[in-house]
């Protein structure tokens, strides 16, 4: 079974932007940098998915994704360590969602719930796009709270399987909509 997650494409002039802030030089190679073509801003995690799943949650997604009426905005406004501040475990940049993106996972999750598909409800949606991931300790004891201000429209919305590897996770899109 797949492990599937719903994504926001992020646009490759925000990541230029993101990547440009030269965070590898700060904190070196022992840490497992996300490629630029797997940087995207999780909506929601739905680990393992039977193939019966997967076509429901396809046409889920665009028809939520169709009745979005309103433009969905991302503010990145910081880089820093996380999810625990005292034992971090990843770079990220963190983000504020406008409040029609806040309504569109909220929308997504009970349209998904409606069909009896599960996802992961341990976390509440806390806008943040990984840049990297530690292997251990690596972080513990750093410090990392740098501002930012970008703003970006979410243009596109994937349905995207991840694949664990020993090198990292590779991402796949298995289904992409455009939004209006």
């Amino acid at each position: 079974m797949p492990r599937l997650f719903i994504a926001a494409i992020i646009p490759e002039k925000v990541k230029k932007e993101i990547l440009s802030q030269k965070l590898q030089k700060k904190f070196g190679e022992n840490l497992r940098w996300v490629p630029s073509q797997n940087i995207h801003l999780t909506l929601i995690f739905l680990d393992q998915s039977s193939e019966k799943d997967l076509k429901k949650i396809k046409n889920i997604l665009k028809e939520t994704v169709n009745k979005i009426s309103s433009p969905l905005f991302l503010t990145l406004n910081k880089i820093s360590l996380g999810p625990n501040k005292k034992r971090p475990r990843l770079v990220w940049v963190e983000g504020i969602a406008n409040e029609e993106l806040l309504n569109f996972v909220k929308n997504l999750k009970n349209n998904l719930s409606k069909e009896n598909i599960f996802f992961d409800q341990k976390y509440s949606f806390r806008p943040h796009i990984t840049l990297a991931r530690s292997k251990g300790k690596e972080l513990w004891n750093k410090n990392l709270e740098e501002k930012m201000n970008l703003t970006f429209p979410i243009k596109e919305i994937a349905l995207m399987e991840s694949k664990l590897k020993r090198e990292g996770a590779e991402y796949k899109i298995l289904e992409s909509t455009f939004l209006k």
